[in-house]
């Protein structure tokens, strides 16, 4: 008798993990609110999960769906979150984010032409323009340089 318990204890602790684990759904607005929340390990899971999802990213036609543009721009954004945050937990998951987030916005550009202006809504709702979150990324970069140098990370040529 105390064996089947033990090993009915053993089964259901080995397999209460699994149990736990929640199969992720590609969703660009759920990776939007883990990137706004900092969550950017969870972004990043959610994030591939949609882009890698064909069923999602690929219309009926075969063309890239509604929502691939903004699934690409997204990945690029939390890439490159990765890139210029000064979170270390957040650097050591993606230590290089820029190569793939400048592929990411290359995919987006390639897919959208230009034609919406705003990929992403504040935390009310309102849309959020293209080309703000693209001076607030392009200023975090000139930043992140500007500090690097200021500490002589760069070399300093004559």
């Amino acid at each position: 008798m105390k064996k089947s318990v033990i090993f009915i204890l053993l089964i259901g602790f080995i397999s209460f993990p699994s149990l736990a684990q929640k199969e992720i759904k590609p969703s660009t607005s759920n990776a939007e609110k883990a990137l706004r929340a900092g969550k950017y390990e969870e972004a990043k899971t959610i994030i591939d999960a949609t882009t890698s999802n064909q069923s999602y990213m690929v219309d009926k036609k075969g063309g890239p769906s509604k929502n691939a543009a903004t699934a690409w721009y997204l990945r690029g954004l939390i890439y490159a979150a990765f890139d210029t945050t000064k979170v270390a937990s957040a650097k050591a998951l993606v230590p290089d984010g820029f190569p793939t987030a400048k592929e990411s916005f290359d995919k987006s550009k390639e897919i959208d032409k230009g034609e919406t202006p705003a990929f992403l809504k504040d935390a009310v709702g309102f849309p959020i323009m293209n080309d703000q979150v693209n001076a607030y990324l392009a200023q975090s970069y000139f930043n992140h340089a500007v500090s690097a140098y200021q500490d002589d990370k760069i070399i300093k040529s004559i």
